[in-house]
């Protein structure tokens, strides 16, 4: 079977496929153990590299799924770092604002404290 064939089918059409193909590989090989000669010998190597193409193609289409998992993980875990940044900027700036209330409140303490004039 071709390539392009087994992509376009899903997993139970796969696994009804393979199935099939394994149990006539079992007959053929059957058959030539029985000592009896093939109709066509080229058939077994057919059978194989068909189920072998079969496994490929199950094992890709799992692969792309979990790869389609890690990308929503990865976004959702990104989406949440964002938020974070912004939290963190926004705590900065108030942070730093009341850093410089506190400066501003010592110089007002200070000039009131001397009352304007030096004393020596």
């Amino acid at each position: 079977m071709k390539w392009h064939k087994l992509r376009e089918k899903n997993a139970e059409e796969l696994d009804k496929e393979l199935s099939n193909l394994k149990k006539e590989l079992a007959k053929e090989r059957a058959s030539l153990a029985a000592g009896t000669r093939p109709e066509k010998p080229g058939r077994i190597r057919h059978l194989r590299r068909t189920i072998a193409r079969i496994l490929t193609i199950k094992r890709e289409k799992e692969l792309e799924e979990i790869k389609r998992a890690v990308v929503k993980d990865r976004k959702k875990e990104e989406k949440k770092k964002e938020g974070k940044k912004r939290k963190m900027t926004l705590e900065k700036k108030g942070v730093v604002e009341k850093n410089l209330l506190k400066k501003d409140k010592k110089k007002d303490v200070k000039t009131k404290k001397s009352g304007g004039v030096k004393k020596k």
